[in-house]
């Protein structure tokens, strides 16, 4: 029987096949293409600092990879550029961070639309750490370029890696490297000292009035708080002003909800309630109302300046002017920049770095305290120092939203921003 002479042609396509399929099989995508997540990050290179956690903590990373799950991996680099924020965690901080960089579900970057920002609930729900329901959030953010960023405590924000580092799939979901280490989200008060100083009146208020603890330990809260600025221009006003009065000001900073009110949650003509209600009945809460122009967003005539800053139980929306619960109509002017501030003005009204700031002094102190004897009462939330506020780190510098023009507050500062 006569065996038909292969061709020249068919030759050459047998070795074309051949080196295709061979480079395919010691390609990084077929080595990284399915396993456990230990062999997966084993074969990342730009993943070693990351693997060696996973090799500390494997018991708990083993706890973890079960369903489908999201992991938020920082690249080699991102730990570099954060070297001391490991060696300033104890063992139960480094648990909650490793469990913040695990998503629930499975998230690929083509989920997201372009231009959206989504929250994504976390492996997080340690009560020590998060008093939010469901778990700790991050927030996604797709650009115009298709780069999603991933935003934590603190302002800190990553871009997920693109191209064939982008959705490594495992048995239990997909990694996605990002070059910043997510910092787990910490209450007001050490979100105010260690990353937006500029809410240290309205947090020194709560202190003032003992009500600091009752808005730390609300669950799933949102809060629109004013910057130094409008304390600044007020500060007559509120020192004149009986404590009950003042107390009812500072809820009709707080929402009254069942779930977290994000940036994109502000619709237009929707309305509020607060956790303020009027002396005479108290289990009536007053209510504030949203306005948007364009991407500018209003609450009542304040805008909002600045959106979905996480904290530890829920996210802070900062806005230009205080609230007054007695103005919950007042709508904005859109022909003015500025709003004009629904409180009267009386006294002192200097504004500025140079300009006493309202209700500082109330801040605790947590280094380069007074001696105990001269010490003041200490809380039992977290506290910081009141003055020599530290500087943001530079992962820290920026917002998740700023909307309308910012007014002259420095915004360039904060880098690039996401526009609504």
């Amino acid at each position: 029987m006569l065996v038909p002479r292969p061709q020249a042609g068919s030759r050459l396509q047998t070795t074309i096949l051949f080196i295709a399929f061979l480079s395919l099989a010691f390609s990084p995508l077929t080595v990284l293409a399915q396993g456990t997540l230990g062999s997966v990050l084993k074969g990342l290179k730009d993943a070693n600092q990351f693997y060696h956690l996973y090799k500390a903590h494997k018991r708990l990373f083993d706890q973890l990879a079960v369903g489908r799950v999201t992991v938020l991996v920082p690249t080699n680099e991102a730990f570099e550029k954060q070297q001391g924020l490991w060696d300033e965690m104890d063992e139960d901080m480094i648990t909650a961070t490793l469990k913040y960089h695990f998503l629930k579900d499975e998230l690929r970057t083509s989920d997201i639309i372009r231009g959206d920002i989504i929250s994504r609930r976390t492996l997080l729900d340690d009560p020590r750490y998060t008093n939010v329901t469901g778990g700790q959030q991050v927030l996604l953010n797709k650009q115009p370029d298709d780069a999603v960023v991933v935003t934590s405590g603190f302002w800190t924000r990553g871009t997920i890696t693109r191209g064939r580092h982008e959705n490594i799939p495992f048995d239990n979901g997909v990694i996605q490297l990002i070059d910043a280490v997510m910092r787990v989200p910490l209450p007001l008060a050490a979100t105010a000292r260690d990353s937006y100083t500029d809410m240290t009146a309205f947090v020194g208020a709560l202190y003032k009035l003992g009500i600091y603890d009752a808005f730390n330990n609300m669950t799933d809260v949102t809060l629109f708080v004013p910057y130094n600025k409008a304390f600044q221009q007020l500060a007559g006003r509120f020192e004149s002003m009986e404590k009950p009065a003042l107390r009812r000001v500072l809820k009709y900073h707080a929402i009254r909800a069942s779930q977290l009110v994000h940036g994109w949650d502000l619709k237009n003509g929707s309305t509020l309630s607060t956790t303020a209600s009027t002396p005479d009945k108290k289990d009536v809460p007053i209510n504030s109302t949203i306005t948007r122009d364009g991407n500018i967003i209003y609450i009542n005539s304040a805008q909002v300046v600045v959106t979905d800053m996480l904290i530890s139980n829920g996210l802070v929306h900062v806005i230009d002017n205080v609230l007054d619960p007695e103005h919950e109509s007042a709508p904005p002017d859109l022909g003015m920049g500025t709003q004009t501030p629904v409180f009267s003005p009386t006294g002192a009204t200097s504004v500025g770095p140079k300009a006493p700031t309202p209700f500082v002094e109330n801040l605790p102190c947590t280094r380069d305290c007074p001696e105990p004897s001269e010490a003041p009462a200490a809380s039992s939330s977290q506290t910081f120092r009141a003055a020599a506020v530290p500087t943001p780190t530079s992962n820290a510098a920026v917002a998740p939203l700023v909307t309308g023009y910012g007014h002259g507050l420095g915004w360039a500062a904060l880098g690039a921003l996401v526009v609504l």
